[in-house]
Formats: C-alpha cells, structure tokens, sequence
C-alpha cells in the first residue's frame, strides 16, 4: 500500500530540475508503476494523473481507518458504560 511520502517523492523524482528530460524521467515513472497510457496522453500527463489517482486512493484508506477507529471508540466506550450497570 502507497503512502503520502511514497507519492511525494514519485512526484519529486519526476518533477524535479536536472539535467534529465522530465519526459524521460515520466516514461520510467510509467514502467516502473506498470501505468499504461492512451493514444494521445504524454508521459508527463498519465504519471501526474497516475499519481492523483494514488494520493485519493491513500486518502480514502485513512479516512476510512480513522471513521472505523472512531466508531471502535464509540462502541468501546458505550460497553464499557453498560458493563458498570
């Protein structure tokens, strides 16, 4: 499972300054995530939306995890309150 940092630093490999072509540095972005592209997307295109696509997903794993601890609370707390009856 992909992390924030993971992404971060995908998206700061790509991105950055150097004397590397950033279009170079996306197309071994996209092999190396295995990303396909269509017809008329460029590498610089498909790796960026390949990386938002990455950031939601890690983003809805977080919120879900902390609605399900949230909700654990909330019945802990609620059986702990039953059990002193």
């Amino acid at each position: 499972m992909d992390t924030i940092e993971d992404i971060l630093e995908d998206c700061n490999e790509v991105f950055r300054y150097d004397e590397t072509r950033p279009q170079d540095r996306a197309h071994a972005y996209l092999k190396e995530h295995r990303v396909c592209r269509g017809y008329d997307d460029t590498a610089m295109e498909r790796a960026a939306q390949d990386m938002i696509e990455r950031a939601y997903t890690v983003g809805r794993m977080e919120s879900s995890k902390a609605v399900a601890r949230e909700t654990a609370r909330i019945i802990a707390e609620g059986n702990s309150e039953g059990a002193g009856d």
